[in-house]
C-alpha cells in the first residue's frame, strides 16, 4: 500500500513539473491608461478595465488587445465576466 501511494505522488509530481507554466508575463496593451482589473473566463478570452473607462478585451489570451467604448469617463475599478 506504501508503496502504491508513493508512486502514486511521484506521477502527480512528474505532471506538476512537466506541464507547470512558467509564471506571469507583462504585457502591454498598448493604450495609455491605467488598468486596476483584469478578468478571464478562459485562457484566452479576457478583459481589463482601467482608468478614464477605459475597457479592453483579448479573445487570444492577452497577445493581442482591442480597445472598447464604455460610454464612461469615470475610473473603473473591477470587471467580471460571465458565460
Amino acid at each position: 500500500m506504501k508503496k502504491t501511494v508513493l508512486s502514486f505522488f511521484y506521477i502527480l509530481l512528474f505532471f506538476k513539473i512537466v506541464f507547470s507554466q512558467n509564471g506571469w508575463v507583462q504585457v502591454n496593451p498598448g493604450f495609455s491608461h491605467v488598468y486596476n482589473s483584469v478578468h478571464f473566463s478562459d485562457a484566452n478570452i479576457g478583459m481589463a478595465c482601467g482608468s478614464n473607462g477605459a475597457i479592453i478585451k483579448t479573445t487570444n489570451g492577452g497577445t493581442n488587445w482591442a480597445n472598447l467604448i464604455s460610454g464612461t469617463s469615470y475610473n473603473l475599478i473591477d470587471i467580471k465576466m460571465f458565460s
